[in-house]
């Protein structure tokens, strides 16, 4: 039976969730058009994008193992210590329109993103049996909600500050850091004890070599590769290229980052009933059809469909690896 704290604990990390996935959003939303508009070469506008995704992929394990050992709620602290020290970069980088500084900015951000992608695991981590699958749907929950918040609040703030465009998007990203790292305090998940966080499962290289992990890895990548190639090109495509207002690039942004998480309630039991390969088949085909659609023309519509078809393609391949 779920406590009054578990019940605490999973409003704290949803609403953690949300101010993490709203930071996220934001970047998505608004990096490609920064590096764009900062870089001299135009084939580098990505590049602080791609950087952080690098980050947060080379710093998941580390940060996982982090926690293990220090606990979730030191663990949540210093991944929001860590974002902004990597916001207030991108904030000087903007004021002084410095490419490399916007870049290395996000690179550091990236840390904190694998930081908070630890949020839903931490939900399950003293949930009692009967309420670990909500506790995770409701912390996905608050992931959703982010793909509207990000998205919104840059395309209201990107003006804010008239001498620099979406320096004061990049304020309301600090503020939603720091909320997150002040709000996870109150989480109340007991530290690991010492046997716990020692492991005690397979070493590594044996998982390595097993091919159900290299299926998954494959998996996972292809659903990444193909989510962030089209991710970061349609904002700069959509507003540099064909002159779609920004409000547009928004509004295909959200879209995308829901069709990513929602399916998260359902995919699960999708599994269960079809078989991983199934669903990581049926992934991979909404991947090709969203690359299909985006080659099919350059309407809104187009924009929109390819982006929610790779954000379900990208959490079919993800969940299913």
């Amino acid at each position: 039976m779920a406590s009054r704290r578990d019940h605490r604990n999973v409003l704290v990390l949803a609403t953690c969730q949300a101010l993490g996935n709203s930071s996220r959003t934001l970047i998505l939303a608004t990096g490609p058009l920064i590096g764009y508009g900062l870089s001299g070469d135009k084939v580098l506008a990505t590049l602080p994008s791609a950087l952080l995704m690098a980050g947060s992929a080379i710093t998941a394990y580390p940060a996982a193992q982090f926690m293990q050992r220090v606990g979730r709620r030191t663990g949540f602290s210093a991944g929001s210590f860590i974002g902004v020290g990597g916001t207030l970069l991108t904030m000087y980088a903007l004021a002084s329109m410095q490419f490399w500084l916007f870049a290395a900015g996000l690179f550091i951000f990236g840390t904190y993103h694998a930081f908070i992608q630890q949020y839903r695991f931490a939900a399950a981590d003293v949930a009692p049996d009967d309420f670990k699958s909500k506790a995770i749907s409701l912390v996905l929950a608050g992931g959703i909600v982010a793909g509207f918040i990000g998205p919104e609040v840059a395309k209201y703030s990107r003006a804010l500050i008239a001498e620099t465009e979406f320096l004061g998007t990049y304020a309301f990203l600090l503020f939603f850091v720091i909320a997150s790292g002040l709000l996870v305090l109150a989480v109340d998940i007991p530290k690991p004890h010492a046997r716990d966080a020692a492991g005690g499962g397979r070493p590594l290289p044996v998982i390595l070599r097993q091919g159900e992990f290299v299926v998954a890895v494959l998996s996972a990548s292809i659903g990444f590769a193909v989510m962030v190639m089209l991710m970061t090109t349609t904002p700069i495509i959509m507003t540099r290229g064909l002159d779609f207002p920004f409000s547009d690039a928004a509004f295909v942004i959200e879209w995308h980052i829901f069709a990513m998480f929602a399916p998260g309630f359902f995919t699960g039991h999708l599994i269960n009933r079809f078989g991983v390969l199934r669903i990581v088949t049926l992934g991979n085909l909404f991947l090709a059809a969203a690359i299909a659609t985006a080659l099919a023309g350059q309407e809104l519509s187009h924009f929109w469909f390819a982006m929610f078809l790779v954000g379900m393609g990208w959490n079919f391949t993800y969940t299913g690896g």
